[in-house]
């Protein structure tokens, strides 16, 4: 059965002929699985003396796998390799991919196309599982917030095998970049999506044209272990070098033209695309610009809003040492933005830790900087889906941990109890709408976690939610009233301030909120934490109130 896995430079009848001829005497009376072409003369980017790279599946072949170099009407590199290693080796990687891993690319079945289809397929699937386990292992649940083109995953292997066998560069430069790039990547992408479509129907990835997603099903279905997985890349190299030097046994003239060969073709590889320098470059993110590598961020972030290369940039950071935040006025002769940049590694969130000891065993805080950078970029968006007003996304800075937002500039609801408890101002309503936010998240199947009144900000009329780390679906609601209710009166003596604050926000929270979770927040549990920082009459007279709202 002849065929072809794309057919973008299909050899011509007069070259098949030859190289089944050239072939005859390694087949012999042998049956054959499949022969199958690769390489530049597939590919399209070939010399005139270039050799035919030839893989030639044997049954009960040995001694398994063996490099030919056989010269005649055409020059051929055959690898002849048993049937069921080629297989395993797809599987497996028990070759170390040394055969299976030059089906990755474009290659013509010039017989056995149905079996060389199924290696494909085999090897491609394995690939595109263990490429999307080091995805979830390296980012956890923030991985089901990326757009990922499905080349990622051929790019991102080819890159691994070239930091193994760096001569292979030049192949897969020329391969994609060449005058046949596209249809070479149209042909050796079709597996990828067949084991993409088959991981759709298993409810793990959602594909959407040339782009998937990891879903959560996936992080629950799959066990992880990133030690077995390096020590697989480690092991895999080592055996592929091992296979290398095991087949190729050949003439010292030979040897001396490969080595020529790749010297000479290390040294035209040019300059390399950078989706296969970097392929994580090639991922995207709903809202903002995603940075992978966060060498020169604020100078991307300035191109992704419009900016300037030299515009003004003047660096504050927020007045509150514990916070984690800076903030970045970017200024050209054309245009002015503000930006709150969040880093989520940087050595003040250790708060985390600290508060973690402070209210078990009510509540544990979130401490990993990449989960609560990706609870904070779902939450801003999710929030936002549910009517409530969040900042605006300008980028996330994945290495770095951090988060770009617009600025908000406004009046912090914290500002706002304080006074309203000190008796300074009168107009508590944006207390009240606060209370309904919550509920409103709450509805919806959303807890903050960190509802302290300094987390939101009261800017032309509306009520900004930010700090958004500890937020999480099925969280605790009653967690979120307690901790606005007992926090917003911490450190005072007037009991009549109190009062407004618990009752203005109670009132808002239960225009739609659940009355039982208000009631669970009663709970000694929750009121535990905070009465170190409370006065004694300043608590009843909380707890008054909410007994109150709930009656």
């Amino acid at each position: 059965m002849n065929g072809s896995k794309g057919g973008v430079n299909k050899l011509k009848e007069i070259e098949k002929n030859l190289i089944f001829e050239a072939l005859r005497g390694v087949i012999k009376d042998r049956e054959t699985l499949a022969i199958s072409a690769y390489g530049s003369r597939i590919a399209g980017y070939a010399r005139e003396d270039s050799d035919y790279d030839i893989i030639v599946a044997l049954s009960k072949y040995r001694p398994r796998i063996k490099y030919r170099y056989i010269r005649g009407g055409l020059d051929l590199a055959a690898l002849i390799v048993d049937g069921k290693s080629l297989m395993k080796d797809a599987e497996e990687a028990s070759l170390g991919e040394f055969v299976a891993g030059r089906l990755l690319n474009v290659y013509e079945a010039l017989l056995g196309n149905e079996f060389i289809g199924e290696v494909e397929r085999k090897l491609k699937g394995r690939v595109t599982l263990e490429i999307i386990d080091e995805i979830v292992l390296g980012y956890g649940n923030m991985s089901t917030n990326f757009i990922i083109p499905v080349k990622y995953l051929l790019f991102e292997k080819l890159k691994k095998r070239a930091a193994l066998y760096p001569p292979a560069l030049y192949s897969y430069v020329k391969t994609y970049r060449g005058e046949h790039g596209e249809e070479n990547l149209r042909a050796a992408l079709g597996g990828f999506l067949e084991s993409l479509k088959e991981m759709e129907r298993q409810g793990w990835v959602s594909l959407d044209d040339d782009s998937f997603r990891i879903k959560d099903d996936y992080l629950k279905s799959r066990r992880f272990g990133s030690v077995k997985l390096a020590l697989s890349y480690t092991k895999r190299g080592v055996v592929s070098y091992a296979v290398h030097g095991y087949a190729g046994c050949v003439g010292p003239d030979v040897i001396k033209k490969e080595i020529i060969s790749k010297i000479s073709r290390s040294r035209e590889v040019g300059t390399i695309p950078r989706e296969m320098e970097r392929p994580k470059s090639l991922w995207r993110i709903d809202e903002g610009l995603l940075i992978v590598d966060g060498e020169g961020w604020l100078q991307q972030v300035l191109g992704h809003l419009g900016l300037s290369e030299d515009a003004r940039i003047i660096r504050r950071s927020q007045e509150e040492p514990y916070e984690a935040l800076k903030v970045y006025t970017l200024e050209d002769d054309k245009n002015k933005v503000k930006i709150a940049v969040k880093n989520f590694k940087d050595i003040r969130s250790l708060k985390w830790a600290f508060l973690n000891l402070w209210a078990l065993p009510t509540k544990w805080f979130e401490m990993s900087p990449l989960t609560r950078l990706g609870r904070e970029y779902a939450a801003t968006r999710r929030l936002r889906e549910l009517g409530l007003d969040t900042p605006q996304i300008i980028s996330l800075v994945l290495n770095e941990r951090m988060m770009v937002s617009r600025f908000i500039e406004g009046i912090s609801l914290g500002k706002i109890v304080k006074d309203v408890i000190d008796g300074r101002s009168v107009d508590s309503s944006p207390i009240s709408i606060y209370g309904k936010s919550i509920a409103h998240a709450h509805r919806h199947g959303y807890s903050l976690g960190d509802t302290k009144p300094s987390n939101a900000i009261v800017s032309d009329g509306k009520l900004f939610l930010t700090d958004l780390e500890q937020s999480t679906e099925h969280g605790d609601p009653a967690w979120d009233i307690a901790l606005f209710v007992y926090y917003s009166n911490k450190l005072t003596m007037n009991v009549d301030g109190a009062r407004i604050v618990t009752r203005t926000f109670l009132e808002g929270y239960l225009k739609s909120g659940d009355v039982s979770m208000v009631k669970k927040a009663l709970n000694p549990d929750y009121m535990a934490p905070f009465q170190a920082i409370i006065a004694p009459n300043v608590l009843r007279a909380v707890r008054n109130e909410m007994s109150k709202a709930i009656a």
